[in-house]
């Protein structure tokens, strides 16, 4: 995911909780061997919600680390936290 400069914190967790009540939606509907499609996934892109659920919770993984590092930074461009206070606590 990424967002532009004017979308705010508040719009972007809207969004997020829209795309959570979907899936949990589409969790309550459907089982795990139900067959769905990706067509840029190749070979028809066919593909169970099983599969689809294993990929985002890899995906959405995968972006934590990336994110800690971007806020830290940010709390610190923010002047909320001493730079070298947390400089060291990385050594």
């Amino acid at each position: 995911m990424w967002a532009t400069a004017d979308e705010t914190c508040e719009y972007i967790i809207g969004r997020y909780r829209q795309a959570w009540a979907h899936a949990d939606r589409t969790f309550d509907a459907l089982d795990l061997d139900a067959i769905g499609r990706v067509p840029w996934w190749g070979q028809g892109g066919e593909v169970t919600l099983h599969q689809i659920m294993v990929h985002m919770i890899v995906a959405v993984g995968a972006q934590v680390p990336r994110r800690d590092v971007y806020g830290v930074g940010q709390v610190i461009r923010a002047g909320r936290v001493d730079a070298a206070r947390v400089r060291g606590a990385a050594d």
